[in-house]
């Protein structure tokens, strides 16, 4: 028997066969990273899809694929409660959510086959700090999906020696997926989808799929600070060529679409690619973005003192107080290197007006003329609420910064936020950095989107 796609939207669809029905990353609705993006086309799930689902598989912990929102939906909505498939994990965190939820869970350990049922095998590759792809052996037919995973050529062997080389399916994102340049920085969109098209060719090139899936991509940025970063939203037609002429033959998934895999399709991508121009002449509209929150200023100074308190609690005050006094005396020098950690400045734009930002002083007032950076108070309020925040504003684009100098400042000082929200502390994470438990530098951190 051949497994059969159902196509619900962006990074998520149901593969079935048999007695498994499986849902990889559902995110049906609503905005991410703090109302960053929107789906372009509505999604998929009808109520009767829902209830053959006996198994959810989440690739990470990012919103567009992992909704919390949405798989307390499910929850509630499910005669019989799915099993949650996940990589096996020391934190635990996603585990210990989903079943507080309901849900039954089954960990996979990484790069070790899990039998499913008969004929229906997954196995995990886990790529750090959160990511993983996954590998579908399912009546023989093999399946990849590489999710938003950055495949060089070492993890590309990797992978082609759990799948003995052969793949009959390859499902790979196809276009940015983050904050890149300002406004006038288009040239540094269309670099951007450039490199995610050699990154297809080559995944292409070395799986030699027989039919390529584009997906995880289909988004636009839906509020008024970011809507510029449309401006070279890739077109599919591009796509289609791309996998064409890698030697692959493309399938355009819409939402509703179903296939049974390698038979013949009763939708063309040409049909598909119409269907997605027209939703986006219809929805991705700057009168169709979201206006930020004007969040009042006394409120905001009262978030950042309770923020600023809560860091001083979680990593230490005398050691902040060290690290940004050391910070401010080290990059007053001409150096190329700087610390990052002493000062961040930036403008409050519905506010009109300026402050500083250390951990010395938390949040002041400020009359400089140039600062950092300019976003909303409501973008400021997500960094000061929510542990996670900067990672969301690294993502959505919510902000335009000086320079990248600018936002290097800006990231460090607010980065306590991500390591915390994965239990680590200042200290901790430098004792990881210098011992290469970790390799990411404390503003890269990947946080934990679960809400404390």
């Amino acid at each position: 028997m051949k497994p059969k796609i159902t196509w619900i939207n962006h990074a998520s669809y149901i593969i079935e066969n048999d007695q498994v029905c499986l849902l990889v990353d559902p995110w049906i609705d609503g905005t991410a990273f703090n109302d960053g993006w929107l789906h372009i086309s509505k999604s998929y799930f009808p109520d009767d899809l829902l209830d053959r689902v006996t198994h959810i598989w989440f690739s990470h912990e990012h919103p567009d694929h992992f909704s919390p929102k949405n798989l307390k939906e499910i929850s509630l909505k499910c005669h019989n409660l799915p099993k949650i498939v996940f990589q096996k994990t020391t934190d635990k965190r996603v585990l210990n959510f989903v079943k507080k939820l309901g849900f039954e869970c089954i960990e996979i350990e990484p790069f070790k086959e899990h039998l499913i049922e008969e004929n229906f095998a997954i196995t995990i590759m886990t790529f750090p700090p959160i990511d993983s792809s996954l590998i579908l052996d399912i009546n023989g037919y093999k399946i990849v999906n590489t999710n938003d995973c950055i495949l060089e050529s070492k993890h590309l062997k990797k992978l082609g020696s759990y799948i003995n080389n052969s793949c009959d399916l390859l499902l790979t994102q196809f276009s940015y997926a983050s904050w890149i340049g300002t406004p006038d920085d288009s040239s540094l969109r269309k670099l951007a989808i450039e490199e995610k098209i050699c990154e297809i060719k080559s995944q292409i090139e070395f799986f030699k799929p027989s039919y390529t899936i584009p997906f995880a991509s289909f988004i636009w940025y839906c509020h008024a600070e970011n809507f510029y970063m449309n401006d070279e939203m890739v077109g599919l037609e591009i796509i289609e060529q791309k996998i064409s002429n890698s030697g692959s033959k493309a399938a355009i998934m819409y939402p509703g679409d179903s296939w049974t895999l390698f038979e013949k399709r009763h939708f063309t991508n040409q049909e598909n690619i119409n269907k997605y121009k027209s939703d986006i002449v219809q929805n991705v509209k700057i009168e169709n973005t979201i206006t930020p929150q004007l969040i009042p200023i006394d409120e905001l100074e009262k978030n950042a003192n309770i923020y600023f308190q809560r860091i001083k609690e979680k990593n230490g005050k005398y050691l902040l107080m060290l690290i940004c006094l050391i910070s401010k005396i080290f990059d007053s020098f001409p150096l190329k290197y700087k610390l990052g950690f002493g000062e961040t400045s930036f403008r409050i734009e519905d506010h009109n007006a300026t402050y500083k930002f250390d951990w010395i002083n938390g949040l002041k007032k400020s009359r400089i003329d140039n600062p950092h950076v300019v976003l909303s108070a409501d973008s400021l309020n997500f960094i000061l609420k929510l542990e996670f925040g900067m990672g969301s504003l690294g993502v959505n684009g919510r902000a335009i910064y000086k320079d990248l100098l600018s936002l290097y400042h800006f990231r460090r000082v607010f980065s306590l936020g991500l390591v915390n929200s994965v239990g680590d502390t200042f200290l901790s994470h430098a004792i990881k950095k210098i011992t290469n438990q970790v390799g990411d530098s404390i503003h890269d951190v990947e946080p934990s989107y679960l809400k404390k």
